[in-house]
């Protein structure tokens, strides 16, 4: 419980979700975040609030410190120079900018160390990834070409007795891909937790007490299935705690 205006209320969790940004003429640019991230939190209790990309490492902890959960949005490529690799002779990649590239790696890192719970969607798990030092496939376009193809009907074989199979309760899911890369080397302190049919990571989680999954597919654009539902769900309530 927390006090509000001389009595005990429950507020909800606050859920910060990082964005994308798109570039305009004259060097300008505006921040931009799919709709159904934020409706995913509040259906599942929360209160969404986008995170604003800080510069000073005082404000960036402040920041942190004020949200119960994070969630990590999709977007396009992370400079494989993060991970210690050159681009891959005919990858076709879509760079993050690099502002947000760095505040999500240092802002990941950081809420990781608070034990407050996190979930990376797509880009966000593959950022989860990079962070904690594991490695990223820059071009699924060759062994798993069939796995993008799928696009909205992906098998998903979920890992037993893992964090991510206790809250979806299911061994499979059918869910959508839209990735073109994907995590090779599975970063210190994490586990697989899902895979494809041929075999590609598609989540990792922290064996952990505390709540730090990587999902590889879309649930925001899920919504309306109550299993994908359940990994919102499971954010905010860790949040709450």
């Amino acid at each position: 419980m927390r006090k509000v205006a001389g009595r005990s209320a429950r507020m909800r969790p606050l859920i910060g979700i990082t964005a994308d940004d798109h570039g305009e003429a004259g060097g300008r640019w505006r921040y931009r975040l799919f709709n159904e991230y934020c409706v995913g939190v509040e259906r599942a209790g929360g209160l969404p609030v986008m995170l604003h990309r800080l510069g000073e490492a005082a404000a960036i902890g402040e920041l942190l410190g004020r949200i119960d959960g994070l969630l990590l949005s999709g977007g396009g490529d992370i400079d494989p120079a993060r991970y210690g690799q050159a681009p891959a002779p005919g990858a076709k990649m879509d760079l993050i900018a690099p502002d947000r590239e760095r505040f999500d790696l240092e802002a990941i890192r950081r809420f990781r160390e608070t034990g407050k719970p996190l979930l990376g969607i797509c880009l966000g798990c593959q950022e989860i990834t990079v962070a904690f030092g594991g490695s990223l496939r820059q071009d699924l376009s060759g062994d798993f070409a069939s796995h993008m193809e799928a696009r909205e009907g992906a098998r998903i074989e979920i890992v037993p007795g893992t964090r991510l199979a206790a809250i979806v309760g299911r061994e499979r899911l059918v869910a959508n891909s839209y990735h073109h890369q994907a995590i090779d080397a599975v970063p210190r302190g994490f586990v697989v937790s899902a895979r494809s049919p041929e075999g590609l990571v598609e989540a990792i989680e922290a064996p952990d007490a505390a709540m730090a999954i990587g999902v590889q597919w879309h649930p925001e654009r899920l919504l309306d299935d109550p299993v994908e539902a359940k990994l919102f769900r499971a954010l905010v309530e860790e949040a709450a705690r």
